[in-house]
């Protein structure tokens, strides 16, 4: 499954791939197909990876609510952001999402009809 728009393509993350962003990203751009040019892999985000990855694991028929989804540029397949949801739905069917951008991309976020 994924998402598309005019210009991205959003990617859900197989368990097995959110492991490898953490340890080996250029194993990760392999299995994807893409360059990764999104957020550095380093200090606290590693820990919420992590963190997603091991809710991911635990309970994979809910994996879209606990994986990453890349956000793909679809003209070079270049990996410039991801966005997850904090958690499941709560019982008022609110969820938290979060995301992050590489620092090449942030002009994105100012850039309508992206």
């Amino acid at each position: 499954m994924q998402i598309e728009t005019e210009r991205l393509l959003l990617v859900p993350l197989t368990v097995e791939q959110i492991w490898l962003w953490v340890k080996n990203i250029p194993a990760l751009e392999e299995a994807v197909h893409c360059s990764y040019q999104a957020e550095p892999m380093e200090g606290a985000f590693v820990k919420v990876v992590e963190k997603q990855a091991e809710k991911a694991a635990a309970d994979e028929k809910n994996l879209l609510f606990y994986t990453f989804w890349f956000l793909v540029r679809k003209a070079d397949c270049v990996v410039v952001g991801s966005a997850y949801f904090k958690n499941k739905p709560d019982k008022n069917g609110e969820i938290e999402i979060g995301y992050g951008l590489g620092m090449d991309w942030e002009w994105i976020l100012s850039t309508p009809d992206i």
